[in-house]
């Protein structure tokens, strides 16, 4: 029931529980040595907000503390 809204300085999809997100133009090119970019997205539910078994970040599986 989890879905995302909107997003920022990117091009975001999801396709069913999976959301992803690629450079815009103007962020394309980042400096070497510590460039940055900033991105954001607004996320909604409806129903009961039910925690994932599994969140991963760029396929690598995260833990949390």
């Amino acid at each position: 029931w989890q879905q995302m809204d909107n997003g920022w300085n990117g091009t975001w999809v999801q396709a069913g529980t999976t959301v992803g997100v690629t450079n815009a133009d103007f962020n394309r090119d980042l400096p070497g040595g510590g460039g940055t970019a900033n991105i954001g997205f607004v996320g909604l539910y409806g129903g009961p907000n039910i925690e994932p078994t599994v969140f991963t970040l760029n396929g690598t599986v995260c833990t949390t503390l």
